[in-house]
C-alpha cells in the first residue's frame, strides 16, 4: 500500500514537473521574442536617426553609364539592352545617364542599339546613343594622325589598336564632361562591356549607410 502511494506521489510529482517545465519554456520563448523586438526596432530607430543625422544617405547614387560597341548586334538583342534598361529601373531614371559610342559594324548592331535608344526614351532617362559610321579600314586609308600611330620596320605607318579604343572609349565619356560644365554631375561613372550581365536585387541606402558614403 505503501509502495503504490509513494509511486502515485513521484507520478504526480513527474507530471508536475513537466508541466512546469513546459510553462518556463512558454514564458521563456515569449521572453525571447520580445527581446528580438526590441532589438530590431531598437536597430530601426537608431538607423534613422542616423539618416536624420547625415542627409547624404538619403540621396541615391548618380551614376553616369558608358559603353562603346563595335560588331555587337547578338549580345545586344539577346542580353544587354535588357541589362541595361533592368540596371536603369534599379538605379532609377533620375539619377542616370546612359551613354553609347558605336562605330563601325557591320552587322546590325545599330539597329540593336536604336531598340535601346526607343526603350530608354519610354524611361525617361539622359541618354546619348552614337552611332557612327567610321570604320577603322576608313582611319587607316585616311593621313596617320601625330598621336596613336607607330612606324613599322618598313616605314610604313600603322593605327595602335590601345589608343584607337581608348579614343572611343573617350568618345563615350564626352557628355560627362558637357553635363558637369552645365553642374550636373555624378557619384560614379560605370563603364560596361559588350558582356552578358543581369541586375541583382539590391538596397542603395542601406549599402551607402553600410559603407558610411
Amino acid at each position: 500500500m505503501a509502495s503504490q502511494r509513494s509511486r502515485f506521489l513521484r507520478q504526480l510529482l513527474s507530471r508536475s514537473t513537466l508541466q512546469k517545465l513546459l510553462v518556463l519554456l512558454v514564458i521563456w520563448s515569449i521572453i525571447e521574442a520580445q527581446l528580438i523586438y526590441y532589438r530590431v526596432a531598437r536597430a530601426e530607430r537608431e538607423f534613422r536617426a542616423q539618416i536624420r543625422s547625415n542627409p547624404q544617405l538619403e540621396k541615391p547614387p548618380r551614376v553616369f553609364i558608358a559603353s562603346i560597341h563595335w560588331n555587337n548586334e547578338k549580345v545586344l538583342r539577346s542580353d544587354w539592352n535588357k541589362g541595361v534598361v533592368g540596371l536603369v529601373n534599379a538605379l532609377g531614371p533620375d539619377n542616370v545617364f546612359v551613354s553609347v559610342y558605336e562605330s563601325g559594324s557591320w552587322d546590325d548592331s545599330k539597329g540593336a542599339l536604336r531598340e535601346l535608344d526607343n526603350e530608354l526614351s519610354k524611361l525617361g532617362v539622359g541618354k546619348k546613343i552614337t552611332l557612327d559610321e567610321t570604320t577603322h579600314a576608313d582611319l587607316i586609308r585616311g593621313p596617320p594622325a601625330e598621336q596613336g600611330w607607330i612606324k613599322m620596320s618598313d616605314g610604313e605607318k600603322r593605327l595602335r589598336r590601345i589608343p584607337y579604343l581608348a579614343g572611343l572609349r573617350n568618345l563615350s565619356l564626352e557628355p560627362l564632361l558637357k553635363l558637369a560644365e552645365n553642374g550636373t554631375t555624378f557619384d560614379h561613372v560605370l563603364f560596361l562591356g559588350d558582356v552578358v550581365f543581369s541586375v541583382g536585387i539590391f538596397n542603395w541606402t542601406h549599402s551607402n549607410a553600410s559603407r558610411g558614403h
